[in-house]
């Protein structure tokens, strides 16, 4: 579903393509760079957009509609019959070879390479000088490029561990690559630090230096596409992108391709298989919901059916698409995608019943959710999802959040029993998680018998994979039902934290039914952390007892005396005191 960036799909370059595109199928513009009209694939009219995105051309059809195809291959093949998009080759893409005329071998070497000077290099009777560092930051002899692209060095220079910069680097992302040329393409590309380490020898040993003497760095790759560039990147253990092209480096690309193509080309990085570890800066946690939920997270709320998992989920929903806190929690903002299957209407009920209830709108708040199934198995769907995430990321950043409610109803025919149907799922979603640091939140249920209320159902690879799980269900204290309780049960990188206690509150939408009743949906507002029953010495029934006893002595009982007597001594609310009582008074405890 994600596609490695070594491909022999060749890319499709907007300044190549676009305006062919739009000409071809006569589009009509909507924005800057974004297009619309009849699918080439299905024929849906108003349907499918063409937009320009990094640098290359992006293309879908009825993803937030219910009558596109959502067949990225079959719209792809159909464009290629009309000319409008590139064939795949047979073999390992390539550049266009230069032509090098002996005009061109008078020019200073930065001139022929495109690139500026950079890093305090200068030319000196059209050689250029660059200036050399070790990591200690101590200067040593400059690099000396001449014309026909040679280098030299000083007599008895060592080169192990040293290297030259674009720009001054200390903190933050910066890219390291062999050749001084390339480098200066990748920060003109990128407007990014670029470390040039003169070789691909060198490379994995200034990697080192780098990593031991500047902890803060965050080293990405900018190799160059031959065994040995890979080689090095592969040693250096860094993420790292090459070009598509065969035996290219990113200055190669920068000259045939322009720019973009090398900025674009560097967003497709791979990871390493490992990485070496005890050696990097101890990060603290990023939280999307402090400090409940991490970030990059994949979490897994489950509980019996109609008890509130869906409106404690939305709740979170609303808070990370406002960046309202989560009931004194706090949230870091972001858009969410809401993949539901159940209750399409209710939905927008219980957001309008959290817009009411919170006194926050939510207009212009990135949140959005899906107007057709999505099947979470199938391949086409998935392709679907991941397109409308790239098509949202300039508007609104990769999403924050994505819930998917319910599991069931994104597992299609799948079965949720059976651990492959599970996995296919699992790793779809992680590499999503992957891909665009988003939490995905599941919603599940759990079984009908007794013994299974305590996790979710299915197979155990649900549970085994998820970093972070919360179980809902009603709050019980000594037999009567008082809230609805939300349990951590599984914190992968940190211990559980206390359940919490949500009362669900009635709030009317101003909205009227065929028979003039208002609608009305329910809000959930944090109580308090779970009481422990082992701790509590003195029960429900004794409290209301002993309350009733001093007011009747007292000769002060009335009801509502006797409801915040209980609420008082027992730290409940009004509701709580009033079911404790009722209760008394039915099993003949107490007469009120």
């Amino acid at each position: 579903m994600i596609l490695d960036n070594v491909s022999s799909f060749p890319p499709v370059y907007t300044d190549e393509w676009l305006q062919r595109i739009v000409d071809g199928l006569g589009l009509t513009k909507r924005s800057k760079d974004e297009y619309f009209g009849s699918c080439p694939n299905c024929g849906g009219d108003d349907r499918f957009v063409v937009k320009s995105y990094n640098g290359e051309v992006k293309l879908f059809c009825g993803l937030t509609g219910r009558n596109g195809c959502n067949d990225l291959q079959g719209i792809q093949n159909a464009l290629r019959e009309m000319g409008l998009w590139p064939e795949r080759t047979s073999g390992p893409l390539k550049l266009p070879e230069r032509i090098i005329s002996a005009s061109d071998l008078d020019d200073p070497y930065y001139m022929r390479k495109n690139i500026e000077l950079m890093g305090g290099a200068k030319l000196v009777n059209d050689v250029v000088e660059v200036p050399l560092f070790r990591a200690d930051k101590s200067k040593v002899e400059p690099q000396r490029i001449f014309k026909d692209g040679s280098k030299k060095f000083a007599l008895g220079f060592k080169k192990d561990g040293a290297f030259g910069c674009t720009a001054k680097f200390g903190e933050g992302k910066t890219y390291i690559t062999e050749g001084y040329a390339t480098a200066c393409s990748v920060t003109m590309a990128t407007g990014i630090p670029c470390i040039f380490a003169l070789d691909a020898g060198n490379l994995p040993k200034v990697v080192k230096a780098i990593q031991k003497e500047f902890p803060k760095v965050q080293l990405i790759g900018a190799g160059d596409n031959d065994p040995a560039g890979i080689k090095a990147m592969t040693e250096a253990v860094i993420p790292y992108a090459v070009p598509i092209y065969e035996k290219a480096d990113w200055n190669d690309v920068h000259v045939t391709l322009g720019l973009e193509a090398v900025k674009t080309g560097l967003l497709k990085q791979k990871k390493p298989l490992f990485r070496r570890l005890g050696t990097g800066e101890i990060v603290p946690p990023d939280y999307l919901i402090k400090p409940l939920m991490e970030r990059a997270a994949f979490v897994l709320v489950y509980g019996p059916s109609g008890k509130g998992k869906s409106f404690i989920v939305y709740d979170m929903a609303a808070c990370v698409a406002t960046g309202k806190d989560w009931h004194g929690y706090k949230v870091k903002q972001g858009s969410v995608l809401i993949i539901y299957g159940e209750g399409g209407s209710g939905i927008d009920r219980r957001l309008a019943g959290w817009s009411i209830k919170n006194k926050e709108s939510l207009d212009d708040a990135p949140l959005f959710g899906n107007e057709r199934p999505l099947i979470l198995t199938n391949d086409k769907d998935i392709e679907a999802l991941i397109a409308y995430i790239e098509h949202r990321i300039e508007i609104d950043g990769a999403p924050a959040l994505i819930v998917v409610d319910t599991l069931a109803r994104a597992l299609g025919g799948a079965d949720e029993r059976v651990g492959s149907d599970l996995n296919k799922l699992i790793t779809a979603l992680s590499e999503i998680i992957a891909q665009y640091d988003c939490t995905i939140l599941l919603v599940h249920h759990t079984g009908h018998s007794a013994a299974a209320q305590n996790r979710a159902r299915g197979a155990s690879e649900l549970p085994a994979a998820v970093d972070q799980e919360f179980r809902v269900e009603p709050y019980d204290e000594a037999g009567i039902i008082t809230g609805t309780l939300f349990t951590p049960t599984k914190n992968k990188d940190g211990k559980l934290l206390d359940a919490l206690v949500f009362d669900m509150f009635e709030v009317g939408l101003g909205v009227m039914d065929e028979d003039l009743v208002e609608l009305k949906t329910l809000v959930p507002e944090l109580r308090g952390p779970a009481r422990d029953p082992d701790a509590d010495k003195q029960k429900p029934e004794s409290i209301v007892v002993s309350e009733e006893y001093k007011l009747r002595t007292a000769n002060k009982l009335t009801k509502k005396a006797l409801i915040d007597a209980v609420r008082v001594e027992a730290g409940c609310s009004k509701r709580t005191a009033e079911r404790w009582i009722k209760r008394a008074v039915e099993d003949g405890k107490i007469d009120v």
